[in-house]
C-alpha cells in the first residue's frame, strides 16, 4: 500500500533572530501535493581599536562556546598574564558572567575587542594561547564566524585555527586556544550576541526552519510495517532547540504500534554527508488510545545539537497498515512545535 508524502508547511510561527535571544517557534507541519511515498605572552597594554567595524556592523555579548561533543560549556572571562581564560560549567544556564565584547556580524570579517579595555583577541605564531593585546588591525586579530557540521564556529582566517580552548572535557577554568581542527572548534551560542549601535537585524523567517517539510518514498504491504521519515531543513544556523515536541498522526487504513515509546532522530549537516543518528534529538512520547497519532518530546538540553545552515533533520517513524486496508495513496502528516536559538 504506497503512501505519497506531500510538502509538510510550517503554516504558523513566530520568527527568532539565530543570531539573538531565543523566541518561540511554534509550527504545524501539514501536507497537501501529492508524490508516491510516505513522508515522509605578557600582554600590551590594551589601545581603543584601531580596526573596529562601524557599530551597527557587529555584535555586542558574551562568547559563550560548547565543545565539540556538547557535553560542556564554556565563557571568556578574564586573563592570566595576558592570556585569556574561560570558565567551565556543564549547563550554558550554569555559566556565570563573562566578559562583554564586540564581534564581527554573522557573515563578516573582524577583530574580537573586549569592551573593557578595548584589547582585542590575538591568535599568537603558534596558536597555543589567545592573548589580549592592543588592537592594531594585524592579521591575527581578525576572525570570522564559520559554519561547521554541529553549529558555528569563530576562525582566524589568517592562521586556519578555530577558537576554542584546550579543557574540552575538564570540570575546571582554561585558557582560551587555536586549533587547526574542526573537530576541536568551539561551537557558540550566538543569542548571546545582540546588535551594536542599534543595527537593526532582520530575523530568518519560520525560526530558521523551512516552511516546506520533507518526506521519502515508501510503500508499506497490507500487515506490515515500514519505517516512514518525516522531517525539515534549517535555513539559519540554529544553536538549540528547546522544548520541541513532534505529532505525527497516521493515514486511514494504518496505525502506530501501542508499544512505540520513541522516533528516533538523525542529523546530516549537509545534503551531501551521510545521516547520523542523534540521541539528542530523540523524541520520547506515547501513541494515542486508537492508535493513530504519536506524540514525542525532545529532552533538554540538546546542547549537542547546534545546526548550521542547510541542515537536515530527521525522525524513523515505524507505519503498519491494517491487513484489509485498501491499496492507494495517503498522506502521513506531522506536527512540530518548539523553541530555538
Amino acid at each position: 500500500m504506497p503512501f505519497r508524502p506531500s510538502p509538510h508547511r510550517l503554516v504558523t510561527a513566530t520568527v527568532v533572530a539565530a543570531t539573538l535571544a531565543s523566541a518561540v517557534l511554534a509550527a504545524q507541519a501539514s501536507t497537501a501535493d501529492p508524490a508516491t511515498a510516505a513522508p515522509a605572552s605578557p600582554a600590551s597594554p590594551a589601545a581603543p581599536a584601531t580596526d573596529a567595524q562601524p557599530a551597527a556592523d557587529r555584535l555586542r555579548g558574551e562568547l559563550v562556546f560548547s565543545n565539540a561533543d556538547g557535553t560542556g560549556w564554556f565563557i571568556a572571562k578574564g586573563e592570566d598574564q595576558g592570556s585569556a581564560f574561560a570558565e567551565f560549567a556543564t549547563s550554558a544556564s550554569a555559566l556565570p558572567q563573562g566578559d562583554e565584547w564586540t564581534t564581527p556580524v554573522v557573515g563578516g570579517t573582524g577583530p574580537l575587542i573586549r569592551t573593557s579595555d578595548d584589547g582585542c583577541l590575538t591568535d599568537d605564531t603558534y596558536g597555543v594561547f589567545y592573548h589580549v593585546l592592543r588592537c592594531d588591525g594585524s592579521p591575527e586579530q581578525q576572525f570570522a564566524w564559520t559554519t561547521i557540521p554541529g553549529g558555528t564556529t569563530l576562525q582566524n582566517p589568517a592562521t586556519g585555527r578555530y577558537l576554542s580552548t584546550g579543557a574540552l572535557d575538564a570540570t575546571y577554568s582554561d585558557y582560551l586556544q587555536g586549533f587547526p581542527r574542526v573537530g576541536f572548534a568551539g561551537l557558540y551560542d550566538l543569542s548571546r550576541l545582540t546588535p551594536d549601535g542599534g543595527g537593526a537585524v532582520t530575523p530568518p523567517a519560520n525560526g530558521g526552519i523551512d516552511a516546506l517539510g520533507q518526506g521519502t518514498p515508501a510503500s508499506v504491504a497490507p500487515g506490515g510495517t515500514t519505517d516512514v521519515f518525516v522531517g525539515v531543513r534549517t535555513t539559519s544556523a540554529i544553536t538549540a532547540l528547546h522544548a520541541t515536541t513532534i505529532t505525527v498522526q497516521a493515514p486511514v487504513g494504518t496505525t502506530f504500534d501501542p508499544a512505540l515509546t520513541a522516533l528516533d532522530g538523525a542529523l546530516r549537516p549537509a545534503s551531501s554527508d551521510a545521516w547520523a543518528t542523534q540521541a539528542a534529538l530523540r523524541a520520547a512520547g506515547s501513541v494515542s488510545a486508537d492508535g493513530r497519532t504519536f506524540t514525542g518530546t525532545i529532552a533538554e538540553p540538546t546542547a549537542a545539537v547546534q545546526l548550521p545552515e542547510g541542515a537536515d533533520l530527521r525522525w524513523r517513524v515505524p507505519l503498519t497498515a491494517s491487513a484489509t486496508a485498501t491499496p492507494g495513496t495517503s498522506d502521513l502528516t506531522f506536527t512540530i512545535a518548539g523553541t530555538t536559538n
